[in-house]
């Protein structure tokens, strides 16, 4: 049972996340005028781990069919009568979560989140292109939430003391922000190309089953290609954001040559299994974004 119950959650995801919030906090501690994070600020994060945990189940819930006709052999075997009741509970406890804390704009936001992700598992993900844009913008969102918990930066940047480049600093979790964005667009267009079988025996109507697999490769490849101008344009002005020479090497190291990798594999892609190893691919880039921040707190 709590077996499977870690994969209805996606531990290992869950994991990812807390990573990214801490790495994120570190970077404000060392290389930011930005104050430690107070411990009822560890509330709002948990929240988001709640909310995330909720919407992870609720899709399992909801995609019960599709995985089967996926041959989705990792997904949990609870019924989805329990997983819906498990989402439900994780969703309370995310919502009782914020409202300990209350911040207005964030209990608003972890509502809209909990109802958007629940409209997704039910009927978003089967349109063209929405459910792929709605998560993504969730995923854009989760780098952003570290700004709730720092509210003293828009007074810092408000009393006009600080320079550019420390303003720069600070907009850093901005950034990793869109990556998360483009990265998770890219990622989940891949996977609605995997799942082209599944989905269609669902009556899905994703962006593959609608405008084909071929023109669906080619829309990744746009985000794709905006990652790495992305990539490259932060290159081009290091200085700005004051990159030690070991971070403009790892920024290429583990950012650029993979996303470049991830765009060679998915012209070259073919089948399940190509799309299976780019999708994973993905996942790794956005990983690496956060131990490329690491790096930058550090040297």
């Amino acid at each position: 049972m709590v077996k499977e119950l870690f994969k209805a959650i996606r531990l290992n995801n869950l994991f990812i996340l807390g990573v990214i919030f801490a790495t994120i906090e570190l970077f404000f501690i060392f290389k930011t005028t930005a104050k430690p994070i107070q411990l009822n600020g560890l509330l709002i994060y948990l929240c988001v781990l709640l909310t995330s945990a909720s919407g992870y189940v609720i899709n399992d819930s909801f995609d019960k069919k599709s995985d089967q006709l996926n041959f989705k052999l990792n997904k949990t075997t609870l019924s989805s009568k329990k997983l819906t009741l498990i989402a439900f509970i994780l969703a309370g406890l995310s919502i009782i979560s914020s409202a300990i804390h209350f911040q207005r704009t964030f209990f608003l936001l972890n509502i809209f989140v909990l109802i958007g992700l629940f409209l997704y598992s039910w009927k978003i993900k089967h349109l063209p292109f929405f459910g792929n844009l709605l998560i993504g913008i969730f995923a854009g969102i989760c780098p952003l939430i570290t700004y709730i918990n720092h509210q003293e930066i828009q007074l810092l940047i408000n009393e006009n003391t600080l320079t550019n480049k420390e303003i720069n600093q600070l907009s850093i979790p901005f950034l990793l922000g869109i990556m998360a964005f483009l990265t998770t667009i890219a990622r989940e267009i891949i996977k609605d190309i995997e799942d082209y079988n599944g989905d269609k025996g669902v009556n899905s109507k994703t962006l593959p089953i609608l405008i084909g697999k071929s023109a669906s490769k080619y829309f990744a490849l746009l985000f794709l290609f905006s990652i790495a101008l992305c990539v490259l344009c932060f290159l081009l002005v290091k200085e700005n954001f004051l990159l030690s020479t070991t971070t403009f090497l790892s920024v290429i190291t583990l950012l650029l040559i993979p996303i470049l990798i991830s765009i060679i594999k998915t012209i070259k892609a073919t089948n399940k299994t190509d799309y299976s190893k780019i999708s994973a691919l993905i996942k790794f880039i956005f990983l690496s974004a956060n131990i490329v921040l690491l790096i930058h707190t550090f040297t």
